[in-house]
């Protein structure tokens, strides 16, 4: 969350409300917990041999202003470091907390995506702004080749294809068309 006053409104309303809704919760040994006006939900999975574990309560928040209706606390452990809080507001009817974390980590694989792209092509680094847009097209355009073509190191696959019609167009499959057409 960017604002600071609804910052400090989500940590209160976690902190001293949540706590309120958890003590009155009959199952809290459970990794699922429901109650009236909360959910959470607790996934624990081992991912390049690091544990990770992710919590994710919602309560519900009806604000006119952020036209929101829930508020979502994710709290992320990796081989059990401090936890990494992080607060959202959202407008979605009637979510759970299992969805809430799946939008979430599915968040960041986009952001992972627009990392990658933008440390294998140079992005952010572009001046000019009326070629962004197509450069960042090509960019995708190639990313996902090289992805289709199983390459996992996209920057090493990028100096093997630069300024090289010919390996560019067998990625696309242009070869297997311009051989079928003779």
């Amino acid at each position: 969350m960017n604002q600071k006053k609804l910052f400090q409104e989500a940590e209160y309303r976690f902190n001293k409300l949540g706590s309120q809704l958890f003590s009155n919760s009959s199952n809290s040994s459970s990794n699922h917990t429901n109650t009236t006006n909360q959910t959470t939900i607790t996934e624990t999975e081992i991912n390049k041999g690091r544990l990770e574990t992710r919590t994710c309560t919602i309560l519900p928040y009806i604000n006119q202003y952020y036209h929101s209706k829930y508020l979502v606390k994710v709290e992320s452990t990796i081989n059990s470091s401090n936890p990494e809080i992080s607060y959202h507001i959202t407008s979605i009817n009637k979510l759970t907390a299992k969805q809430a974390l799946s939008i979430k980590r599915k968040h960041w694989s986009v952001e992972a995506f627009h990392y990658s792209k933008d440390v294998t092509f140079l992005e952010d680094k572009m001046k000019s702004r009326k070629s962004m847009a197509v450069n960042a097209l090509m960019n995708s355009l190639m990313f996902n080749l090289f992805e289709k073509a199983n390459f996992h190191n996209k920057a090493q696959a990028k100096r093997i294809h630069a300024n090289s019609f010919s390996k560019i167009s067998a990625l696309l499959g242009l070869k297997k068309l311009e051989s079928r057409m003779q």
